[in-house]
């Protein structure tokens, strides 16, 4: 049943508590304590209805007779229902408020929408991966997890905008960009037979390696990584007995030759160890 009715017209003799309609269906439209409103003014309160067409008025009408007019009954109790059932969805959700937010308790969440999230950044936020971790959600990718195991930072972990270090990271790539360290701090790598290197993220480079030299003249030695500038070269032999030195020539920033000595000066076959640092920007 709707809150108004208006279908057909009314007739009433002021001074009386019977209203007569026409072209009205009252039995499923109407009921005691409904209003008849006609023009804003109310006519009465429903008494009984005693058919489609006749409704008898809790108290005498005391207006002007109406005869075949327009009206309106107010079915209060529709409107009564209504807000009885809206204070009812109000009620529940508050209920339900009650023991989680207002309580302070909040649902496990979902990376797009965790626990504890934003009115207008629905997908950031914290959510409860599992017993008794926190994880920190932005866009919709945890980037943390606190647990008893620790704070760990999935993705980097900042400090006044600059990554932070440890076991984990430093070790890796180191990369730069206009002199700005931006990868690992230690680089470490063996190039087979070119021997090893070993970078900083301050730019310092050390290539190293151990070369058979020969008595019929250099050997060039290809650094396992290339230097901005050319390095600065130490190197000692190794053959021991009567070999005097080894001496490094033709120095650049990829390649070296070496060479060892007798004590007469002349060269000879045997090892040297060498050690070369620069910058590898």
């Amino acid at each position: 049943m709707s809150i108004w009715y208006r279908t057909g017209t009314i007739s009433i003799t002021s001074g009386s508590a019977a209203l007569t309609g026409s072209g009205t269906a009252w039995l499923a439209n109407a009921a005691p304590g409904m209003m008849v409103v006609r023009n804003g003014v109310i006519v009465g309160e429903v008494l009984t209805v005693n058919s489609n067409t006749s409704i008898t008025l809790a108290v005498a009408y005391t207006g002007t007779t109406i005869s075949g007019g327009s009206y309106a009954i107010a079915n209060l109790g529709a409107v009564r229902d209504g807000l009885i059932a809206a204070f009812n969805d109000v009620m529940a959700i508050f209920d339900a408020a009650q023991a989680g937010p207002l309580s302070g308790r909040f649902g496990d969440g979902t990376l797009a929408e965790p626990g504890v999230a934003f009115l207008a950044d629905l997908n950031t936020g914290f959510r409860r991966p599992a017993a008794d971790q926190i994880g920190m959600v932005t866009g919709g990718v945890q980037r943390a997890l606190l647990s008893s195991a620790g704070l760990n930072a999935i993705t980097n972990l900042l400090l006044n905008g600059s990554q932070v270090f440890a076991r984990s990271n430093i070790l890796g790539t180191v990369t730069q960009a206009a002199g700005v360290p931006t990868g690992a701090l230690i680089e470490s790598v063996f190039v087979g037979g070119n021997g090893e290197y070993t970078r900083f993220a301050n730019g310092t480079q050390i290539c190293a390696t151990t070369v058979a030299t020969s008595d019929a003249g250099e050997v060039a030695w290809t650094y396992p990584a290339e230097f901005a500038v050319t390095p600065r070269v130490a190197a000692v032999t190794t053959g021991g007995g009567s070999v005097a030195f080894a001496r490094a020539s033709s120095v650049t920033t990829t390649t070296l030759n070496m060479s060892t000595f007798l004590t007469t000066n002349a060269r000879v076959s045997s090892f040297a160890n060498i050690v070369a640092v620069g910058r590898w920007f």
